[in-house]
């Protein structure tokens, strides 16, 4: 007899959020069904009542009408449920109580199921019954003090999986984002404490999708770990180190499916938030041999677009592990192993939505003070094209951001008097410098949404700290294109430099819009000024190819040319 199965419907019934079921979003978007009734054809087979139609009625004789409304009446006199500290208390010993009886009878009766079904369903009641604390943050510390962090903890280890998932939805509830927060860092802190994340990696392994309940409980525990991290983000290290989370997302990953399930697109977004936050995270998957596998998810895309829906945000999100990895030298080096330079670049072929994020995640792996051989790489391998001929037709102001960046990567790292430099180095000066100019149009009107918040920020007279005031208007500086106007610094900045033929052609645009190379280094000291002084490099370390940027825009602004 199947136990687990008499809770299904109860589970099914008290989900928080919602889960749609495998295949059902994509399905949707696929041609009609050719067995479906047309809606004509059903209007016309419609049976009429007198009360005004089929779908008018109410179908319910007067006695019955009698009786709901006798309970619609009570339900309005019916006065709101509170909870008190002794209401509180004598849950919890009626919790307790319904624990004890159960594991007694179950372990009087192991081969009787039909001896502790009954005790299992008043558990199952018991522990619903607990949402109300939702509600009170204020008996939180009193929830905590009676123990009962330690008691659902044991409850999540229950011999039925419904139990369980029952006690992950009641978890689900109470770490909501609307609960208190200092509420929420008590019940978190003690929930930590008694190896929670431990427990619940167990529970999530112990589900078969094949069942419905248990595919719900599988949502159900990613959410309520995409919970705890909104929290604190330091449960991504946690479960790096101390669980086997990523194996097992990494695992849901790899399963292959037809149309994209709600589960496997959500373990790739709980992945990619785990990667966006932690160290450890990202070094435990870069050894899981993760790159291979994220990038094998994205390979199809190559010829051909995802669907709308789920495919596509999964896809996304896959960019996402990636662009996260690829921050780390370790995952630099995996991915430009596992030929994620060149699968990239079959994307900007492609021209499909997979192009723009590889040029996303090829301008992290770009970026860094220790990415002079993938740089090498990327051009030897026929990259230069691709960027250079999006720049000059994207419209898209993200698609640009990143070229931008990548451009300003390639001249810190690429090395002097290589081919691969003199290769990108030409491209500025193709077609009458037409690479060039547009870079310069971007010049212009950045820095005049630029000077535009700069003027209200000299303006602004709030009530506020310097820091805090200093911080918000950095943050609009950022909302109006900051980081993309000073990558166009830098790149004009070299190119000003390397070439007397590009300075003066540089020299020119900038009269002609009235403005002189002193402004041009102007903005380059000021960039130069808001970068941080690099590290302090362990002599017997490797980093043969280390190239800070700071040194190397102190560089830029010794040889920059006068008026």
């Amino acid at each position: 007899m199947n136990v687990d199965s008499i809770f299904q419907t109860a589970n099914e019934s008290s989900k928080k959020r919602t889960f749609n079921e495998p295949d059902s979003t994509e399905k949707s978007l696929g041609k009609r069904r050719t067995d479906e009734p047309e809606i004509q054809d059903i209007e016309d087979e419609a049976e009429f009542d007198e009360e005004g139609g089929r779908f008018f009625g109410s179908g319910l004789s007067e006695r019955e009408k009698e009786s709901l409304h006798f309970l619609d009446q009570n339900e309005e006199t019916e006065q709101p449920v509170t909870l008190t500290t002794n209401e509180l208390k004598k849950k919890v010993v009626k919790l307790e109580k319904s624990l004890n009886q159960n594991q007694e009878l179950r372990s009087k009766y192991p081969e009787s199921p039909e001896k502790f079904i009954e005790s299992e369903a008043d558990l199952d009641e018991e522990i619903r019954s607990f949402n109300i604390i939702s509600e009170y943050p204020s008996l939180f510390p009193l929830f905590i003090k009676l123990g009962c962090v330690t008691t659902f903890l044991e409850l999540l280890t229950h011999e039925n999986a419904d139990i369980m998932i029952t006690v992950v939805d009641l978890f689900l509830e109470l770490t909501n984002e609307d609960i208190d927060d200092e509420a929420l860092n008590s019940l978190f802190e003690a929930s930590i404490q008694t190896g929670f994340l431990q427990v619940l990696v167990s529970g999530i392994k112990r589900l078969d999708e094949k069942n419905e309940a248990d595919r719900h409980g599988v949502y159900s525990i990613l959410s309520l770990f995409e919970n705890l991290v909104s929290i604190d983000n330091e449960v991504c290290s946690i479960v790096a180190q101390k669980t086997d989370l990523l194996q097992w997302l990494l695992q849901r990953i790899s399963v292959s499916e037809t149309y994209i399930s709600t589960n496997l697109q959500y373990s790739v977004e709980v992945l990619a938030i785990f990667l966006s936050h932690s160290r450890d995270a990202r070094k435990s998957v870069c050894e899981l041999n993760g790159t291979d596998l994220l990038l094998r998810k994205i390979s199809p895309y190559r010829l051909r677009d995802p669907s709308q829906g789920l495919e596509e945000e999964t896809m996304e999100n896959v960019f996402d592990c990636l662009s996260s990895l690829t921050q780390e030298t370790y995952g630099k080096d995996s991915f430009m192993k596992e030929e994620g330079i060149e699968l990239c670049i079959l994307n900007m072929k492609n021209k499909g939505k997979s192009r723009e994020s590889s040029f996303k995640v090829i301008d992290y792996l770009l970026f860094g003070p220790l990415s002079m051989p993938y740089c090498q790489h990327f051009v030897q391998a026929g990259g230069l094209k691709h960027i250079f001929s999006t720049f000059m037709k994207s419209q898209s102001s993200e698609t640009i951001d990143h070229l931008l960046a990548i451009f300003c990567s390639l001249f810190r790292s690429l090395p002097a008097d290589t081919i691969e430099r003199m290769r990108f180095y030409r491209k500025f000066s193709e077609n009458d410098c037409e690479k060039t100019r547009k870079i310069f149009s971007i010049y212009r009107k950045l820095n005049a949404q630029i000077e535009k918040v700069n003027k209200q920020k000299d303006s602004d007279r709030t009530a506020e700290t310097e820091e805090e005031k200093s911080t918000r208007w950095f943050l609009v500086q950022i909302d109006h294109g900051l980081f993309a106007f000073q990558s166009v610094v830098v790149i004009l900045g070299w190119l000003c430099v390397e070439d007397n033929h590009m300075l003066e052609i540089i020299r020119l645009l900038l009269t002609e819009a009235n403005f002189s190379m002193n402004d041009l280094k102007e903005k380059l000291f000021l960039y130069y000024e808001s970068l941080e002084d690099p590290a302090i490099q362990n002599e017997e370390s490797d980093d043969v190819y280390r190239i800070e940027e700071k040194p190397m825009i102190a560089a830029l602004l010794e040889e920059f040319p006068e008026n």
